[in-house]
């Protein structure tokens, strides 16, 4: 018996009471179980969990390349099971030996592209439930969102960051402008200035609610992300539009030398 005739024989057994009206009742299920079964049938590979259970879910660029690295991540992590083997103890597993390469904000976001992915299971499985599903509280807490600010180290009171910004502010030239931006987004974000500087337009976006940065962390070359200040982000924008008379394009650094500035 392979891993599907096990998993849909409970569905299928002539030991449950089944009354005479199932049919009319539920005229839709036994195809909806024989699709299913038909698509697990049919995948081989990563790519083929990637068109069924991906594919389709309506993601930004960033977040469908972030879930996508997570549920491949997953997927080799336990040995290619497919999602009706997966329990919550694979997810935690999954959790704790990602705990032991990145931050808990990049274990975060791995673990929510995991949760899409799971979703996409049940588009297409109706009746499926997913480790989400059946995991107790105390694994939904270990693995949730970690208290803002675990990767900003606090050098500055919050009346020094408020003095620096309004000196800062008297200069109103483009460079000056670039200055206060550059200044608002790393003391309100917490992140190094080399992994400011390597941010492009693409690599931050708006999503649920909150702006969220995607780059490599300087301490190892590692994925990381980081949440952003929505007023510095929107300084950011009025600096770049200021200074080059245009909206920014994704490819687009947050920060330019200003075109107009010489050293002197």
């Amino acid at each position: 018996m392979n891993i599907h005739d096990a998993y849909f024989r409970r569905y299928a057994t002539n030991d449950l009471s089944i009354p005479t009206n199932f049919e009319s009742l539920f005229p839709t299920l036994p195809y909806n179980i024989q699709r299913a079964y038909n698509i697990l049938n049919e995948i081989k590979s990563f790519e083929d969990i990637e068109r069924v259970f991906l594919k389709g879910a309506g993601l930004s660029v960033n977040t469908y390349k972030t879930y996508l690295d997570s549920v491949k991540q997953f997927y080799r992590f336990t040995n290619h099971k497919l999602p009706t083997q997966c329990t919550p103890a694979d997810v935690e597993a999954f959790y704790d030996e990602l705990c032991k390469h990145v931050d808990r904000n990049t274990a975060y976001l791995r673990i929510k592209g995991l949760k899409k992915y799971f979703e996409g299971v049940k588009r297409v499985i109706p009746f499926y439930e997913s480790p989400f599903d059946i995991m107790g509280e105390n694994l939904n807490r270990k693995m949730g969102r970690p208290k803002r600010g675990t990767r900003t180290k606090k050098t500055l009171t919050p009346a020094e960051v408020k003095r620096l910004l309004s000196w800062l502010s008297k200069d109103t030239s483009e460079y000056g402008l670039g200055n206060y931006a550059i200044v608002f987004m790393l003391v309100t974000s917490g992140l190094r200035a080399e992994e400011l500087m390597q941010l492009t337009w693409k690599n931050i976006e708006f999503f649920e609610g909150r702006w969220m940065a995607y780059f490599t962390d300087k301490g190892g070359g590692r994925e990381a992300e980081q949440e952003l200040y929505t007023p510095a982000v929107k300084t950011c924008r009025r600096y770049f539009e200021k200074v080059f008379n245009r909206r920014p394009e994704p490819e687009d650094c947050l920060f330019w030398t200003v075109p107009r500035f010489s050293w002197r």
